[in-house]
């Protein structure tokens, strides 16, 4: 019978794990994609990727150098948007160093060259037709002949919008010329961007498709179309479409047309993911438009797959020209240099070096595998990239002077200018940075592009063997395997098949599934588990005993869900003490009944512990009046200092507040003084076998317990060590007090007055403060005669400062009995 029984526990658990686990499978296999996975999935492979990133310097192509438009920018050249943005002049100046000097493979704008920078508005007249609308520029001419005649101002606002109006026009005119310039020297290919509206209301308009001349309507004539026509993908290269692929059926937003002739365009779409991070980018869009044939009167439907800004980019830094490729149409002789398979992959064939294989997805999405912040690409400032307009150094020095190393991170690069300063709206989170600029996103496909390093996250069917593998290693072994064993082989497998996702990550492969496999051992260990949480209810009971009156309720249930982050054996903690006692408490408790004794310091000590546990400090103890509270233990706070004292500084608020009823309900002043430091301490269970409570012990509590009543000395309110002041000091306002040696020490302690907390002190304490500080540091020097002239204005300015009139005391007797050849400013204090 016994052996019986004792079968039936062995077996029962493996039984157990068995059908939870197989369920399991069966559920997460067939069941699909839940809200669990779709969300946790993503994040776990950004950890992955960030992990990778700090541990190891990841490949980024070197081919790629950005140009900023940054904060030292703005600073040099204006914010942007404002001022010489808006005549283009900072482009115009840099472009002539691209085409003669420089000379990048690829230069490519993730800025729209559409409208005025400044976004001048013209509600009669577009600023394109400006140039030619004579009434309007002769206006112009007048009233600038008009000043130059001596008229102070132009008072109509008409033509000062013309004049703004002219400068864009005229600015973008000459910025299509130094483009064409590019274009006719053939030195680099010129990239523009273009984006689609998420608001999909526009249709391309007729002219856009056929252009605007009704005698001669044609695609061929079209405004706009027939360029994307050529920076399309052929569609004999396009395999593989889905059935239900959601086609563009709107307008984009293109530059200006003249640029069009001179540059081609890429799109600089960004798409978020549901929980608002970029972790994908569509590489190739298809977009669909339906006209009217001139001809015919038929309606057409054309179909045209566009790449994207990056992509399009490392076609033309591989010297892959789509414009040429539609101009070839059919005539091409052997695998054409890109191939699109929606679903698996974009083939890309640069001559002179193997073929590149893209994964992407039934969208055209590519997952962007992230090597670092923009940080870790080549780059320069814009406002570092010239030091002066080309022709006027040639005029200056006959030559162009640049330094080599501008000239090596431009010069054959694929080189993106781009808006990277603060303020700018072109920003969002990704996996490695919570706020990057979007051309860190475009960077980064084109790196992956030129690396050929990708990390791509497995297919749901994939994901699904992956689990089927799982199933057949662990359930076999659950029918012969102890659960002692079996529980360490499932731990050995969980850690073996992490390792193995963090490895694919590392080696840029896949981003193997997490949350499936680890609820499927989970399962497996639920037998463990269940042993394990019968242990921690008993922990838990423990703690609550212990704690219950001692913390607040989230310090509580912290210590009760994490009994291993501390120690009742004991262990060493950084932490904060703090040390309150009422002042003159021993005549309150002569005057006031033992009854009304008790009740006064109810009163007293409920609020202030209130304010203690709310800021997750501990509750040590009370000794009559007295208050001894720890912050940093037994519940770990990286910010124990600031805690302590913020709580000092609310309590003291608290106690000016309940004065008046202290005063009218027992006739009692209540004032108290108070001691902080920080230190390592020794926290655990201390006292005899039947009786014991969790506390700290250590040189910093001593000397904590010394600081309150040093208060007296100077007759301040709250005193903190030197250790407190480091850690707190970015968030409080102090006073440097003094330099003391507390009773049973000779090292001498900088100890100072919790004023504040930061920022919230007066102009006149502020003055105050400084003045002391002076008079202080001064008197360490021995000029005692100058020391107390500083102190004397801190009393002109409050008359009744308590360390400026202990100072000025001491400076006296120091005038009178000079203090020995090797004092350095120390004070002894001769009692506790």
């Amino acid at each position: 019978m016994a052996s019986q029984k004792s079968n039936f526990r062995l077996v029962n658990p493996v039984l157990v794990t068995v059908v939870l686990g197989t369920t399991l499978l069966l559920a997460l296999v067939n069941v699909g994609p839940s809200p669990l996975l779709t969300r946790s999935e993503p994040l776990i492979g950004d950890f992955l990727m960030r992990q990778r990133n700090n541990l190891v310097r990841q490949p980024v192509a070197d081919q790629i150098t950005l140009i900023g438009i940054d904060d030292k920018t703005s600073v040099d050249l204006g914010a942007y948007g404002k001022g010489v943005w808006v005549t283009r002049k900072p482009f115009l100046d840099q472009i002539p160093y691209f085409r003669d000097v420089f000379k990048p493979k690829v230069v490519a704008f993730d800025i729209v060259f559409k409208e005025a920078i400044g976004k001048v508005v013209d509600k009669e007249h577009q600023g394109d037709s400006l140039l030619k609308d004579y009434d309007r520029l002769m206006a112009i001419s007048k009233s600038v002949q008009s000043l130059a005649h001596g008229e102070s101002e132009i008072t109509d606002h008409r033509i000062l919008t013309n004049i703004a109006l002219l400068s864009f026009a005229l600015g973008d005119l000459n910025l299509v010329n130094a483009m064409a310039g590019i274009s006719d020297k053939d030195t680099s290919k010129t990239l523009l961007a273009y984006y689609f509206p998420e608001d999909r209301t526009k249709s391309w308009s007729p002219a856009a498709i056929l252009g605007d001349d009704e005698e001669d309507l044609s695609e061929n004539n079209g405004t706009m179309l027939p360029y994307l026509q050529d920076m399309s993908i052929p569609q004999q290269y396009v395999q593989n479409i889905p059935d239900d692929y959601d086609y563009y059926k709107y307008a984009a937003e293109l530059p200006s047309n003249d640029f069009l002739d001179y540059c081609s365009l890429g799109y600089i779409d960004v798409p978020r993911e549901e929980d608002g991070l970029i972790r994908r980018i569509q590489l190739l869009r298809g977009i669909e438009y339906e006209f009217k044939d001139p001809e015919t009167g038929e309606f057409v439907t054309r179909r045209l797959f566009l790449p994207s800004y990056a992509l399009l980019s490392c076609l033309y830094y591989w010297d892959i020209d789509l414009n040429d490729l539609n101009s070839l149409g059919k005539e091409i002789e052997g695998p054409p240099p890109i191939e699109v398979i929606y679903g698996d992959r974009i083939i890309i064939r640069p001559k002179g070096r193997s073929e590149v294989n893209v994964p992407i997805d039934e969208s055209g999405y590519l997952f962007l595998d992230f090597v670092g912040s923009i940080k870790i690409f080549n780059n320069i400032s814009f406002a570092k990239v010239i030091d002066e307009p080309l022709d006027e150094m040639l005029a200056r020095t006959g030559k162009a002077n640049v330094s080599r190393e501008k000239y090596e991170l431009l010069n054959d690069k694929l080189v993106m200018v781009g808006i990277t300063e603060t303020g700018n709206t072109d920003v969002g989170p990704c996996p490695v940075d919570s706020n990057t600029p979007f051309v860190h996103i475009h960077m980064t496909a084109a790196s992956n592009i030129l690396t050929g390093t990708f990390l791509r996250p497995l297919s749901s069917k994939e994901g699904a063997l992956a689990l089927v593998g799982l199933w057949l290693l662990l359930m076999p072994c659950s029918a012969f395997l102890r659960p002692v064993r079996y529980s360490a082989l499932v731990g050995l497998v969980a850690l073996g098949y992490f390792a193995t996702v963090y490895g694919m990550v590392q080696m840029h492969r896949f981003i193997l599934p997490v949350v499936p496999p680890a609820a499927f051992m989970l399962s497996s260990y639920l037998s463990v588990l269940l042993y394990n949480y019968l242990s921690e209810q008993r922990e838990k009971k423990k703690i609550r005993g212990m704690f219950s009156t001692m913390v607040s309720g989230d310090v509580l249930n912290y210590l009760e869900e994490n009994p291993g982050s501390f120690s009742l054996a004991g262990q060493k903690m950084e932490a904060t003490m703090f040390f309150s006692d009422l002042a003159g408490f021993t005549t309150i408790s002569e005057t006031l009944g033992a009854e009304k004794l008790v009740e006064l310091l109810n009163a007293y000590l409920s609020p202030m512990t209130n304010v203690i546990m709310d800021s997750n400090g501990y509750l040590d103890k009370y000794e009559g009046d007295a208050i001894m509270a720890v912050w940093g233990v037994p519940y770990p706070l990286g910010d124990h200092a600031t805690r302590a004292c913020w709580a000092a500084l609310d309590q003291q608020k608290l106690i000016v507040e309940l004065a008046p009823r202290f005063k009218k309900e027992f006739g009692v002043d209540v004032m108290a003084r108070m001691g902080l430091n920080s230190g390592v301490v020794a926290a655990g269970n201390m006292g005899s076998e039947k009786r014991f409570s969790y506390t700290v012990m250590g040189d910093a509590v001593n000397q904590a317990a010394r600081f309150e009543p040093a208060n007296k000395d100077y007759e301040t309110l709250i005193m903190i060590g030197q250790s407190t002041y480091e850690l707190a000091k970015n968030d409080i306002e102090a006073r440097l007090l003094d330099k003391i040696i507390v009773k049973g020490k000779t090292v001498p302690i900088q100890v100072y007055e919790l004023m504040a907390k930061k920022d919230e002190i007066s102009d006149h304490q502020r003055q105050v403060l400084e003045l002391y500080d002076l008079g202080l540091k001064i008197h360490w020097e021995r000029n005692f005669e100058k020391a107390i002239q500083y102190f004397e204005q801190v009393l002109a300015i409050i008359a009744d400062d308590g360390p400026s009139l202990t100072m000025i005391d001491r400076v006296k007797k120091y005038i009178e009995v000079p203090p020995p050849d090797t004092w350095q400013g120390e004070f002894v204090r001769a009692t506790k």
